[in-house]
């Protein structure tokens, strides 16, 4: 069993690492895997062997907290909620920091001491109560989690915030009371006390609102689903329901404007739609009787009634959703680095700080004060917050916007692996091209009948049949059909019929000569075209060129591809001239034709022996095996279920250029993530250096910290920005 549930009390890169290892330890537990971005879990455990209020008892024992949640969780709400809490305690912070930080700054400047007639010994009193009502209030935060992990011998980024804070304060109400200069109150640090709480409670909130932006793509992709719908009752009217009320084959209506509230076929009427949320293409598309539309899309034109096939979580978008939460919560390889560096940091840290302190009172003879401040200040600086997020909150980014513009990553690691790729092999039908017939063109072979004539014919006769090469002729008439009478289809030959005092005769070469019709066959075609002849009257009058269109951006992806030192390659079940004049046309020179699926997999391999990273492009059952064998499958979303449940990445719409997309996304996080360790470092080996040479203030280091969490958060959110 697998389950997705929120954390409380993790702050940084060591908490992550020790709830993950707290769990692993509970037997029945197999894997446990922390998004710090979305502050959740997803534990993987065998419900038979343990409970998941077992598991939860077990983190409360590590200072944690499991949420164990009947209803969904939402991670934008739990994070607006957060946000609102640590709002609250920044103005309280805020409100007893300004006073302190304002008036013990001024009363070392002469004019403001000579106006101010309060003694200052009775004003560090009052800086005390203010500095300890922060402690105790907003930086409760900070201190009940440090207590509760120092009872099991950890830490983590509170200890680091608590120990230097509550030093500083200790020390000053020490001075102030029982010091060398007790009443006269010299070299007190409440301002420091008061203002490192705030600065770190600022950057908290920054970090907060950052995170709930990071996932609201996911939330706002599932916003667009109607709440309500007009479902027929028993009566035969139509009437307002709850979309949750809804159960299969419930016929509804949707009006134009509206949103389909579940996913189903029209039975009746004809609408454009737009489904941009879904598949990130602008374009909308024609629905008609028998098409099947997706819950969460948009219904443009007119009133049509569609029967209900696929409701709860059982609809495209609920799947969608499930998918992108799962990716979201997995883990990328490179996030390892920032594990492995957590599980040691905070000790080492801890022990630079204490270090630090013995050599500047022991070994150096400074005063207590003089020795203090720079071990506070490696505390401060060295919070490990900024390299738990550096990986997660990148990698939830890119998942929820790739999520937006139609691509489906199903785990961090898979858009890891597409920044590596050098080889990207395509499936022929149904990927490099369209995957159906489409009529090319009309040879007219005699001037007895005009085109448009012709095809109103074909088209006529074709509406009876439910061969492909029938619905290619039918789309290019695109018109109203003359009356037929007579229909009589011949399986694999061709089919026949009589419209007014005409037969009309439509189907292969031979069939037609066995009837006795010579057919004139000088139309130069390629290997990839079927020709269909047409007689009228046992006369020929046309040949029908049909063929498997190319996709209009093939060439293109191929040419860019190239352009990237990536090589295109064609595996494909096809005949070898067909997969020979496709390749040639769009520019692949390296194709592999008439295979079976199991040699695409060999194939496959025997790439990636040669040290190769490839990339399979598919969409078809016979693709499947490719695809998990590829280091990296990408499905194409008009394809099979099989085929988008193997692959890695399921692209939703038509569109190939969404693997170009796909490809640059993988690129720029992974830079992304690289520039975010970068700046999770860049503060700590500047900053502990410094503090520990005594150059740096406590609330410098203080605000250097928050500033190092921010701009992690901030440089993720880049990758909102997709360039299709």
């Amino acid at each position: 069993m697998i389950q997705n549930l929120p954390v409380e009390g993790m702050t940084c890169a060591a908490c992550v690492a020790r709830v993950e290892k707290t769990l692993k330890k509970v037997n029945g537990v197999s894997n446990a895997t922390v998004n710090l971005a979305a502050e959740t879990v997803r534990i993987e455990f065998d419900a038979k062997a343990v409970s998941l209020d077992t598991i939860a008892n077990q983190l409360h024992e590590s200072g944690y907290e499991l949420i164990i949640k009947k209803e969904p969780d939402t991670v934008s709400e739990r994070l607006l909620d957060r946000e609102i809490h640590i709002r609250r305690d920044f103005i309280v912070s805020l409100a007893c920091s300004l006073p302190v930080l304002i008036l013990s700054m001024g009363m070392m400047w002469e004019p403001v001491s000579n106006y101010i007639p309060i003694p200052m010994n009775a004003l560090n009193i009052g800086f005390c109560i203010l500095s300890l009502i922060v402690l105790l209030i907003p930086g409760r935060r900070f201190f009940v989690p440090a207590w509760k992990l120092a009872l099991h011998g950890a830490s983590d980024m509170n200890t680091l915030v608590s120990l230097g804070t509550g030093i500083a304060w200790l020390y000053s109400t020490y001075e102030l009371f029982f010091g060398e200069h007790a009443g006269h109150g010299q070299h007190l640090y409440y301002d420091s006390t008061t203002t490192i709480i705030t600065l770190v409670l600022l950057g908290k909130m920054l970090e907060t609102k950052a995170k709930r932006s990071a996932g609201n793509a996911l939330q706002s992709l599932l916003s667009l689903r109607s709440e309500t719908a007009c479902r027929k009752n028993a009566q035969g009217n139509f009437e307002e329901c709850a979309t949750s009320a809804i159960i299969k084959d419930d016929i509804l209506r949707i009006r134009p404007g509206e949103s389909f509230p579940v996913d189903g076929i029209i039975i009746h009427g004809m609408s454009s739609c737009d489904e941009s949320m879904l598949t990130g293409e602008s374009v909308p598309v024609i629905k008609q009787q028998g098409d099947i539309v997706t819950g969460g899309t948009i219904n443009i034109d007119a009133s049509i009634e569609m029967k209900a096939i696929a409701v709860g979580s059982d609809t495209v978008l609920s799947r969608i959703a499930h998918i992108v939460q799962e990716a979201q919560g997995s883990k990328a390889a490179i996030q390892s680095l920032a594990d492995s560096i957590a599980s040691v940091f905070v000790p080492t840290v801890l022990i630079i700080a204490f270090s630090t302190f013995l050599t500047y009172f022991f070994a150096l003879h400074y005063t207590f004060e003089a020795s203090i401040l720079p071990a506070i200040a490696i505390l401060l600086i060295a919070c490990p917050c900024a390299l738990g997020l550096a990986t997660p909150t990148a990698i939830t980014v890119a998942i929820g916007t790739g999520a937006k513009h139609g691509i489906i990553i199903r785990n961090a690691d898979a858009l890891e692996k597409a920044g590596v790729i050098d080889i990207v092999a395509f499936d022929k039908t149904g990927t490099l091209t369209f995957g159906t017939p489409r009529l090319q063109s009309v040879q007219i072979v005699s001037t007895q009948f005009s085109e448009s004539t012709i095809l109103h014919y074909a088209a006529s006769i074709e509406q009876y049949s439910l061969h492909p090469f029938a619905k290619a002729i039918i789309d290019a008439h695109n018109g109203e059909f003359l009356e037929a009478r007579n229909i009589q289809e011949i399986p694999g030959k061709g089919i026949q019929g009589t419209i007014d005092t005409h037969i009309c005769s439509i189907g292969k070469q031979h069939w037609l000569q066995e009837m006795g019709i010579q057919c004139d066959m000088h139309h130069e075609h390629s290997q990839a075209e079927s020709i269909l002849c047409m007689s009228i009257d046992s006369v020929h009058i046309a040949n029908l060129i049909l063929a498997d269109e190319i996709r209009h951006e093939a060439a293109h992806i191929v040419s860019t591809l190239s352009s990237q030192h990536v090589q295109s390659m064609i595996l494909s079940g096809d005949h070898p001239s067909t997969v020979s004049s496709i390749a040639h046309t769009i520019g692949i020179k390296r194709i592999h034709a008439g295979i079976l699926p199991e040699e695409k997999l060999s194939i496959i391999a025997s790439l990636q022996s040669e040290g190769h990273h490839i990339a399979m492009v598919g969409d078809g059952i016979n693709d499947a095996p490719a695809l998990a064998k590829a280091h990296l499958g990408i499905a194409m979303g008009s394809g099979t279920d099989i085929a988008m449940n193997t692959a890695d990445i399921t692209i939703l719409g038509t569109d190939l250029k969404a693997v170009l997309t796909t490809i640059g996304l993988s690129k720029k996080t992974m830079l992304i993530i690289k520039q975010n360790f970068f700046w999770a470092f860049i503060f700590n080996i500047i900053g502990i250096p410094l503090a520990a040479f005594g150059l740096l203030n406590p609330m410098i280091a203080a605000g250097a910290m928050a500033c190092s969490s921010v701009s992690v958060i901030g440089n993720s959110l880049r990758l909102k920005t997709l360039h299709k």
